[in-house]
């Protein structure tokens, strides 16, 4: 995601392409590491960070999949843009695992935190629905039940690091100016 960001706001394509096997072979360590339901999971001697927040990250969480699923459609379009191949598997890749995320996590309107040993977990947190809103993942239905029943309810698990609160009101303000 930040090589992406890093073309998308000015910067040397040359640097990039300098760094694109290393980032490629990252990209295919993850995609070595998927459960067989094809779900970046907690493997024995992982820390799954997301946040300083209590919450169980063991099994697979919603959140991971949901970044993984940004980072193959953005390194699609990094192959593209230096001209290695038309990235037309990491986007497959992407498509797949959002519609398993879906339907595996998606639950009452929004996505729950976590799964663990195949079994669903209740919990509820801001991180996987902020990121699938601000990186346009969900169809318009799917977004206005987020916006309404996890970033604009008080009730649900609030962010307290000043790190995550910035996606948090980036994601806001998003919806704000009505770009969702």
């Amino acid at each position: 995601l930040s090589l992406y960001d890093y073309l998308n706001y000015g910067g040397e394509k040359e640097f990039v392409a300098k760094v694109y096997d290393g980032a490629k072979g990252y990209i295919d360590f993850l995609l070595g590491r998927r459960s067989e339901d094809g779900f970046l999971h907690w493997l024995f001697g992982d820390w799954v960070f997301i946040d300083w927040a209590p919450m169980n990250n063991a099994g697979e969480t919603s959140f991971e999949q949901i970044l993984f699923v940004e980072t193959l459609r953005r390194f699609a379009d990094i192959t593209r843009y230096l001209e290695m191949g038309d990235g037309t598997q990491y986007d497959e890749i992407a498509g797949k695992l959002l519609q398993k995320t879906i339907d595996v996590f998606w639950k009452d309107g929004r996505f729950v935190h976590g799964r663990i040993d195949g079994k669903l977990q209740d919990k509820v947190t801001r991180y996987a629905n902020m990121f699938a809103v601000m990186f346009d993942l969900l169809d318009e239905e799917k977004t206005n039940s987020i916006i309404e029943k996890v970033l604009l309810n008080d009730e649900v698990q609030q962010i307290t690091t000043p790190y995550m609160r910035f996606y948090e009101q980036a994601t806001l303000s998003k919806i704000a100016s009505g770009r969702n």
